[in-house]
């Protein structure tokens, strides 16, 4: 079946209920863009605090953590573009025994050559590190079909941490009533000021 090109919607969190207990990376001293992160090393560890709320999508600044029943719901439904990862809980005592299952939802879908086919403005350059940043829309999501890697969820490699999912991946959401996820059509979709 050829997906449509309206039928995609930007994966976003409702809320963020957990916090990063510890990530390691890998540092690089770039002269021009200064220390930034290069690399993960290890696995993740989160913590739900005693005010969380346990939700199936958890979303962080370091991208999304689900819950087992949505890892197997994804496999079950054969949508590509992700694997999951090895994450440790920590919860308050008031959590212990509440479904603590989860995994780091790791979007491993891009698309191909998105700048130079949607006409994305570079705001800077490293001549050091070759990082080049861009400057983000603020109303939808321009994606040429010839971008598109055929995956159900990818990444904007222009733009980090903007997730695009297929309406495959939305219909498995929708069927199962998971929480913690909202999913925007690309028409509709608005950026907040940074």
């Amino acid at each position: 079946m050829k997906q449509s090109m309206k039928s995609f919607y930007v994966l976003g969190g409702t809320g963020t209920s957990t916090e990063l207990a510890d990530v390691t990376y890998k540092y690089k001293d770039f002269g021009t863009c200064g220390t930034r992160a290069w690399e993960r090393v290890g696995a993740i560890r989160i913590r739900f605090g005693k005010k969380a709320e346990l939700l199936d999508f958890v979303a962080t600044t370091d991208g999304f953590f689900i819950r087992q029943r949505v890892v197997d719901a994804l496999t079950e439904a054969r949508l590509s573009g992700w694997r999951s990862g090895r994450v440790y809980v920590q919860a308050a005592s008031r959590l212990q025994g509440e479904d603590l299952d989860y995994s780091e939802l790791v979007v491993v879908g891009h698309t191909r050559n998105y700048a130079e086919r949607t006409g994305l403005l570079p705001i800077e350059d490293c001549p050091e590190c070759g990082l080049r940043r861009y400057e983000r829309p603020r109303t939808a999501i321009a994606l040429p079909a010839e971008c598109w890697d055929g995956t159900d969820i990818f990444e904007i490699e222009e733009l980090p941490g903007l997730y695009i999912v297929t309406q495959a991946f939305k219909d498995v959401v929708d069927d199962h009533g998971f929480n913690g996820v909202e999913l925007t059509n690309i028409d509709d979709w608005l950026d907040y000021p940074p």
